[in-house]
């Protein structure tokens, strides 16, 4: 009976004449980097998903603040009297206490008041701006004397008055 053995250097001798040697480092390698292509691949997934879902939230938070800002200005319109001021803004109490021959004569004066002028009003991040249709000139309907006086409000010189007219009409035409 005869006992063989084989040493270490003589199989890696065998497996490095048959071609296999390194197949086992090369493939830990492959599967190291395919788990870290597929890593940084779901890491841009996450992180994608992550921006677009902070960008839904900030749409969703400024359209609920506009929202607000509408629901503040149609609560104003339907509830406050209106003046040539504006909208007056009358405490609840004044509203309650005002007779009610006072309040067909005429809107008493409240402390503040809703410019109806464009002009800028802040509810948050939101500015708001009320117009009315006083003050407003159609310039398709406007004459010829109502327009050239616009114009002269705005500093047009008289001279170019006309000429900016005709533009007007021809454009309109």
């Amino acid at each position: 009976m005869s006992i063989t053995s084989s040493s270490p250097t003589s199989t890696r001798a065998a497996a490095d004449e048959s071609g296999e040697g390194g197949f086992a480092l090369v493939l830990t390698l492959v599967v190291i980097l395919a788990l870290s292509l597929l890593t940084e691949m779901m890491t841009r997934w996450v992180s994608t998903a992550l921006d677009q879902a902070l960008a839904n939230r900030e749409e969703v938070d400024a359209n609920r603040e506009i929202a607000e800002a509408e629901a503040a200005a149609i609560y104003l319109v339907a509830t406050r009297p209106f003046s040539n001021r504006g909208i007056e803004v009358l405490t609840d109490a004044q509203v309650s206490s005002a007779p009610p021959a006072l309040l067909l004569q005429g809107v008493p004066s409240a402390e503040n008041y809703v410019r109806l002028d464009d002009q800028r009003y802040r509810l948050g991040d939101v500015v708001l701006r009320l117009q009315d249709m006083r003050g407003l000139i159609n310039l398709n309907l406007g004459s010829y004397d109502d327009l050239f006086a616009l114009l002269g409000i705005f500093g047009v010189s008289t001279d170019d008055r006309g000429p900016l007219i005709a533009k007007l009409q021809d454009y309109i035409d």
